[in-house]
């Protein structure tokens, strides 16, 4: 039991790390004039794409830690 809270607060940490690298480095495409593209609108979709992805991850990690915690809250109260 301590090793699946231990397995889950992890992989909510990573999730949340990975997010917000994604989130950086989404805008960092996006603003940065060190990136060489043949059209400058690649390099501004690319961006976007990246930080859409970003907080996609953002919300499954919350979705999935929402849903066991509700899913514990229900266990706990019978």
């Amino acid at each position: 039991m301590k090793n699946n809270a231990l397995s889950a607060r992890i992989n909510l940490v990573f999730g949340i790390i990975m997010g917000l690298v994604y989130i950086t480095a989404g805008l960092f495409v996006y603003f940065s004039d060190d990136l060489h593209f043949s059209q400058d609108y690649h390099k501004k979709v690319l961006g976007t794409v990246i930080v859409v992805y970003g907080f996609f991850r953002f919300y499954k990690v919350y979705k999935k830690s929402f849903d066991k915690n509700q899913i514990q809250d229900e266990n706990d109260e019978e």
